[in-house]
């Protein structure tokens, strides 16, 4: 279980977008500036929110009586302070939040020093801060979608730099804006590629940034808010964060702690004791399934993201073993929602349930949303408008009127497509869920009248989408950045999970000395990539060129022999067979020293001991 952290929030133009999104976007690692206890200060604890860990909102004195709905259903916060929501960091970010001052048409008092993230979320609403949004203040927000995606894309080609904006605390703590070189880049962007009529110079000068060089996205659970009061305390001023550690209620006596920090830890201990914070698989679960500490780790870090991130993609290097962890991840999904065990799980509820579709060069929108298809008709042929593949599933997801059961679509190789024509117009709803993100296709006028998406296609809110792609894959599409933001993405690490993968696959294999080529195997291969990690810079390559389990743990079968593996011979013929040709792939079109690079990796692939020389 990751670490947990405190966050006070007692703005309300900010509470209310969170509140009523349940995405929360927050500067990271401030407390280690303002927030640390005198124990974390004597131990020199620096830890920072990573991915997966929990943070407790806190709600102060302003944002009582704040009232909204969610699935029809009136929440009203009216003691404070007290703890909230609860939620999961699901992703990181190395560079400044970037804002945007919003001042609603009728509501001229207020200035909503927003998050540009937040701007997506704001389109759905009818109003804000109890006063209706009107078609100007919507033209606005839509203004600042195009100038979020433009700085998207800059940031994530690391063209925009950011200039301190004053002299006030360390890197963690002070406020940084954007340079006027990263300026002009933005400008121009938004005049050739947005729209040159809009006067972009004046939202320009709107843009600003909370404090910090970092922050994090968190999924919070707006739905079931904890209501947890804090009796007889008052917020710390000028804290903003707290790391929450458990170990600090036994020196509460002997410390000079704050009334609100010990409040909040007990409170959270008192939670946690009633039940595991935020529905997460405790270790003792019994899924009927084993996997080893790293793999079970990753899976379950990735489960509890997408129970809250219902769009993620794996990306790695090549034969790390996306597909195989997507199918374990919908399977301990689907095996939680039906109260069985995994291995109890039947054909026919995977196929049900789980749809597994690899995306192609000649993939389309006919394909994956709706499309004409021939039909035959004795000697005639002609056109049928059908389902797409995508269509069918969330057809399929809202006959469960209740949506208690979760259906899953495994997208193998997703970006080997043009995808924003697989995906079209349905973007939108893959942003907002549910009837709120409805949208008309392109083949609507042809549906029948009883169709369920008659009028207008959105997506269910029990439909997960999970995708695998290798960046590193020349022959593919690029990604493009506005539906990039869409999904949450994460890396899986070869070197991480490589012993445990090459296990598994053994298991397969009935030899008798199985650990001994484990281990042979597991440190040849982690030995290999920390070469192309290393010596490979020269050629372009780095960490996303490693090779995964994929390309180790199948062993060949002239290598066994009487119930054991020479793994000598395994590994000279998985070099012949495997690795030298796809490293050839990887190294083509350099010049001749490439030869001296693949001769350093047969042999630090033979004798690891080498890559320490």
């Amino acid at each position: 279980m990751g670490n947990k952290f405190a966050y006070f929030s007692n703005t309300p133009e900010e509470f209310e977008v969170f509140a009523r999104t349940g995405i929360l976007f927050w500067p990271r690692g401030l407390h280690l500036m303002f927030g640390k206890t005198k124990y974390q200060r004597d131990h020199n604890i620096e830890i920072v929110e990573q991915i997966g860990d929990t943070i407790f909102v806190v709600a102060g004195s302003r944002i009582r009586g704040f009232e909204y709905e969610v699935d029809d259903r009136k929440i009203q916060i009216n003691k404070v302070p007290s703890i909230v929501y609860v939620g999961t960091v699901t992703e990181v970010f190395d560079y400044p939040i970037i804002c945007y001052r919003f001042t609603p048409e009728l509501n001229s008092r207020v200035v909503a020093n927003l998050p540009l993230q937040v701007f997506p979320l704001l389109k759905g609403f009818k109003d804000f801060l109890g006063k209706p949004l009107t078609d100007k203040d919507r033209k606005e927000i839509e203004n600042v979608i195009n100038l979020q995606e433009v700085l998207q894309h800059l940031l994530e080609n690391k063209q925009i730099s950011f200039k301190p904006a004053d002299s006030t605390g360390n890197a963690t703590y002070k406020k940084w804006l954007v340079d006027e070189d990263s300026k002009s880049k933005i400008l121009d962007l938004l005049m050739t590629k947005v729209d040159p009529k809009v006067h972009w110079h004046d939202y320009m000068v709107r843009l600003d940034t909370w404090r910090g060089s970092e922050f994090v996205k968190v999924q919070i659970d707006n739905k079931n808010p904890l209501m947890l009061e804090l009796n007889n305390v008052s917020l710390d001023q000028g804290i903003s964060t707290r790391l929450l550690l458990d170990e600090e209620l036994e020196y509460q006596d002997t410390q000079d702690y704050s009334k609100t920090y010990i409040a909040i830890l007990k409170k959270v201990r008192e939670f946690e004791g009633q039940r595991n914070s935020f529905g997460e698989v405790e270790e003792s679960s019994n899924t009927g399934k084993h996997y080893g500490p790293n793999l079970s780790a990753l899976l379950k870090r990735l489960t509890e993201i997408l129970k809250f991130n219902k769009q993620i993609v794996l990306t790695g290097a090549p034969g790390t073993g996306k597909t195989y962890l997507a199918r374990e991840i919908c399977k301990h999904l689907l095996a939680e929602t039906l109260g069985k065990e995994i291995d109890a799980l039947s054909e026919n509820e995977i196929e049900t349930f789980i749809t597994l579709v690899q995306f192609h060069p000649s993939y389309d929108y006919t394909d994956f949303i709706e499309g004409l298809r021939p039909v035959k008709n004795g000697a005639e042929i002609f056109f049928e408008r059908r389902d797409g593949i995508f269509m069918k599933i969330c057809r399929e997801a809202l006959k469960d009127e209740n949506r208690s059961y979760n259906f899953f679509l495994i997208i193998d190789e997703i970006n080997r497509c043009d995808l924003s024509k697989v995906f079209g117009e349905i973007m939108y709803s893959l942003e907002y869920r549910g009837p709120k993100g409805r949208v008309i296709t392109q083949y609507n006028n042809l549906m029948d009248d009883a169709h369920p998406f008659k009028n207008g296609f959105f997506v269910p809110e029990n439909v997960y989408i999970i995708a695998t792609m290798n960046e590193i894959d020349r022959s593919v599409e690029a990604f493009d950045f506005a539906l990039r933001r869409r999904f949450f993405w994460y890396e899986i690490k070869a070197n991480e999970i490589m012993e445990e993968v090459i296990e598994s696959m053994l298991e397969e294999n009935d030899i008798q000395n199985k650990g001994e080529i484990v281990t042979e195997l597991t440190a040849a291969a982690i030995a290999l990539n920390n070469l192309i990690s290393s010596e490979g810079q020269k050629y372009g390559l780095n960490s996303h060129y490693h090779l995964g389990p994929a390309y180790f743990g199948k062993l060949p079968p002239a290598s066994i022999k009487d119930g054991r593996c020479d793994v000598q011979l395994a590994k000279k013929l998985l070099w012949e067979y495997r690795i030298e040709q796809i490293l050839r792939e990887y190294l083509r079109g350099y010049d001749e020293t490439e030869t001296d690079f693949i001769e350093k990796a047969r042999k630090v692939f033979e004798n690891p001991s080498l890559i320490n020389n």
